[in-house]
């Protein structure tokens, strides 16, 4: 009875650390593959050059402008910008890249479809800022303000969608009851966020449309971070009571894009690493507990004859073979819980072999360190002390 008791416990202790393992295994490739996808993200190419762009952010109706004294003074920030020495484009945009933030509106789309666009209001050298090609037409200009013709320009995917194969220069479209004209198309980029796939975009002149709110964005053949006094001071000699902007590059900015990863990547590396000390410390005692119930076998092997490695190797033997039952049965339920992490992984596979081999190799390594100290405690016993103690 006490032999089945014995075992049955042991299997009891055993079928808990698959499980626990298990679970902890799902957090560790979780982990992987959040990594793997801030790597891949960081060096996809979102069709456009965010390096050396310097931004910062107003919103002038906070300050009590109406829209006359908000243009003047726009414009005359935009001048004093731009003689900036090592700047060479300027912009003003609604929004800035890769934010999370969108416009989607409906337009009146080839006579009375109604159907859904994204847009943006930005001024004539977003494309330079930016650099953007513009592919066919023109780019937008600054006589394109209030007292002209209504005119965007498109992406490619809009010419795609709604050309059939003909051109989108100079027809038209509807918009808040007013009729609009295409002027020129860009190439297509990843403007809203990083894992879009990007929509037919519309690109309004931000002269044509009022906006309080809108960021400076300049490009500059330097160090945008040095751009910061003289924009600073560009806008307390224009207005000393509006508050000193913060002036950062683009590429900082760009990070909020990544949050929900970085977020995710935190806190199942959090889990995970707490997991693993867990998984080390449930494993560490399970081998111990194993060896000592073996004390007296392990005393006779050694006065038998038996050398210290091979009492290394039984035990070292077990504990991994408990660690790979465990990391085989969480390879299955990691492999089904990765699905849901799909629209995270910014074109990582949910199975990519790196993070689940990766992963495992870690979970290993540990098991390896939790199982050598009673392994090692057990090769170094000396036979008549467990002879004697039993």
């Amino acid at each position: 009875m006490g032999q089945l008791r014995r075992a049955r416990d042991a299997l009891g202790s055993a079928m808990h650390s698959w499980l626990a393992s298990s679970r902890r295994r799902v957090l560790l490739v979780g982990v992987g593959l959040f990594l793997r996808a801030l790597q891949h993200a960081s060096r996809m190419n979102p069709g456009f050059d965010a390096a050396g762009v310097a931004t910062a952010q107003f919103d002038a109706g906070s300050w009590g402008y109406d829209e006359a004294k908000g243009r003047v003074f726009f414009r005359a920030l935009r001048d004093r910008v731009e003689a900036l020495p090592g700047v060479t484009a300027v912009s003003y945009a609604a929004l800035l890249p890769l934010t999370l933030r969108s416009n989607v509106d409906e337009m009146e789309v080839e006579g009375d479809t109604k159907v859904p666009i994204h847009f943006l209001q930005v001024d004539d050298q977003y494309m330079a800022v930016l650099r953007i090609a513009v592919v066919a037409g023109r780019n937008l200009a600054r006589t394109d303000d209030e007292r002209a013709p209504k005119a965007a320009i498109v992406n490619e995917s809009f010419a795609r969608r709604f050309a059939a194969g003909r051109s989108v220069l100079g027809r038209t479209f509807r918009y808040r009851d007013k009729l609009v004209t295409i002027v020129g198309v860009t190439r297509d980029a990843k403007l809203e966020s990083i894992a879009e796939i990007i929509p037919p975009r519309v690109y309004f002149p931000l002269a044509q449309q009022w906006e309080n709110h809108r960021s400076l964005m300049v490009r500059t053949s330097g160090d945008p971070r040095a751009l910061a006094s003289a924009i600073q001071a560009a806008v307390h000699e224009l207005d000393p009571t509006a508050p000193r902007p913060a002036v950062v590059p683009l590429t900082r900015s760009m990070s909020i894009g990544l949050m929900p990863q970085r977020i995710a990547a935190t806190v199942t590396g959090v889990l995970g690493g707490v997991g693993l000390i867990l998984a080390t410390i449930g494993l560490y005692g399970i081998i111990a507990y194993s060896t000592s119930r073996r004390a007296r076998e392990i005393g006779i092997r050694l006065a038998l004859g038996a050398r210290r490695a091979d009492i290394l190797t039984m035990v070292l033997r077990d504990g991994v073979q408990l660690v790979a039952l465990g990391v085989g049965l969480g390879l299955l339920i990691a492999a089904g819980a990765s699905r849901v992490l799909t629209n995270l992984l910014f074109g990582v596979s949910p199975f990519d072999v790196a993070a689940f081999a990766g992963m495992s190799a870690l979970f290993v390594a540990v098991a390896l360190v939790a199982s050598w100290l009673p392994a090692r405690r057990a090769a170094n016993s000396s036979p008549m002390v467990v002879m004697r103690a039993e």
